[in-house]
C-alpha cells in the first residue's frame, strides 16, 4: 500500500518564501510588458518562460516540506528492558541537604535518565509505610514523566518509610510480564532510612529470581533539616528539630544481596551516569514487534526535476517576434 506523508508542516518559511516568489513573479511579468511596449510586440510571445518557473517554484517547495512515501511495511522488533522506579516519598526526601531538595534533585535526575532508555518499558511506584503504583510499565516517556511532576510527599496516607512493601509489589509486577528472567530490573530510590524490618527473604526471593535491585542513595552523612507545608520545620515529640540524615548502609545491604549496586546522589556527588551505565549495561529481550510503514523522505527528486527545469529555462532563448 503506497503511503505519502510529509517530514515538515507548513509554516511561516513556506509562506514567506511563496511571498517572495509571487513577489518576483510580479516583477518579473511587469517587466516583459515594459519591454514589450518598447519593442512594439505582443507580451503573450513573452510569457511562456512563466509556467516553467512556476513549476520549478512548486518543486523546490515540495523539497523543502519533505514528501515521505514509500509502499509496504516492515516488522520491527523492539529489544529492551523492564525496569520498575521505586521512589521514596517520605517527608524526609523534603530535607534541603540536596538542593532544591532531595524529592526535586531526584525527579530532574530520572526525567535525564529516562530519555536514554530509549527501548525500555519503565514503571513508578512510590512509598512510605505502604507503596502504590504510580505508572504501570509504558514506553510513553511524556506519559511517565507526567506522572512523575505529580509526585509530592504529602500525597501518601501514612507517614514513615518501609521498603518491604515496596520491594514486593515491584516484584510482583515484574514477576507478572512476559518478559525473560535478567532482563528486569528494580531501582529503589531513597534517602536509606528504613523504619521497617529488613526483609531478608525477600531480598533472597529477589536474588533467586534474578532480580537486581539497584538503590540510590539521596542525601547527606550531615543531614538537613524537614521543611513542613505551612512553613518552619519538622520537630519531633520532645520538641527538637527533626535532622534527616542519609543512612547507606540499609540501601548498601540490599543491593550486596541482590546483586545489584549501590549510586550516590547529592550535591558533591552524582552517581546518575554510572547508573545509566549499569543499567545500558543489562542485556535487553524481544519487548515486542511493530508494524511500521516503510517510507522515506524523497525531497533529492524534486530538487533534481527543479534543476533541470532551471537548466531548461537558461538554455532556452526567447525569440521576441
Amino acid at each position: 500500500m503506497f503511503n505519502w506523508q510529509w517530514f515538515y508542516s507548513w509554516g511561516t518559511r513556506e509562506y514567506l518564501f511563496l511571498i517572495l516568489f509571487l513577489a518576483g513573479m510580479f516583477v518579473y511579468l511587469r517587466r516583459l510588458i515594459f519591454l514589450a511596449k518598447e519593442l512594439q510586440k505582443n507580451p503573450q510571445n513573452l510569457w511562456w518562460k512563466a509556467p516553467i518557473r512556476i513549476l520549478t517554484f512548486l518543486c523546490l517547495l515540495v523539497a523543502l516540506l519533505g514528501p515521505s512515501f514509500g509502499f509496504g511495511q516492515k516488522s520491527v522488533q523492539l529489544i529492551g528492558k523492564e525496569i520498575f522506579f521505586v521512589l521514596d516519598l517520605s517527608t524526609s526526601m523534603d530535607a534541603t541537604d540536596v538542593k532544591p531538595s532531595r524529592l526535586e534533585k531526584i525527579k530532574y535526575e530520572l526525567k535525564s535518565l529516562w530519555q536514554t532508555l530509549t527501548n525500555d518499558r519503565i514503571g513508578l511506584i512510590v512509598f512510605g509505610q505502604t507503596a502504590f503504583l504510580q505508572c504501570p510499565l509504558t514506553n510513553d516517556k511524556s506519559a511517565l514523566e507526567l506522572f512523575l511532576q505529580t509526585i509530592k510527599t504529602h500525597l501518601l496516607p501514612y507517614p514513615g518509610t518501609d521498603f518491604t512493601p515496596a520491594l514486593t509489589l515491584a516484584q510482583k509486577k515484574l514477576t507478572n510480564s512476559q518478559t525473560i528472567e535478567g532482563a528486569k530490573t528494580i531501582v529503589l530510590i531513597s534517602d536509606g532510612e528504613n523504619f521497617g524490618n529488613t526483609n531478608l527473604a525477600l531480598l533472597q526471593n529477589l536474588k533467586s529470581q534474578n532480580l537486581k535491585v539497584f538503590c540510590v542513595g539521596v542525601g547527606t552523612i550531615k543531614g538537613g533539616l524537614i521543611p513542613l507545608l505551612q512553613g518552619g520545620y519538622k520537630y519531633d515529640r520532645q520538641g527538637k528539630l527533626v535532622q534527616t540524615k542519609l543512612n547507606p548502609s540499609r540501601l548498601q545491604e540490599i543491593a550486596r544481596i541482590t546483586g545489584g549496586e549501590f549510586f550516590l546522589l547529592n550535591d558533591n556527588q552524582n552517581d546518575m551516569p554510572k547508573l545509566q551505565k549499569a543499567l545500558a549495561e543489562i542485556k535487553g529481550t524481544q519487548l515486542e514487534n511493530r508494524i511500521l510503514d516503510v517510507n522515506a523522505n524523497k525531497y533529492e527528486y524534486f530538487l533534481w526535476v527543479a534543476l533541470a527545469l532551471i537548466i531548461l529555462d537558461i538554455i532556452l532563448i526567447i525569440k521576441v517576434l
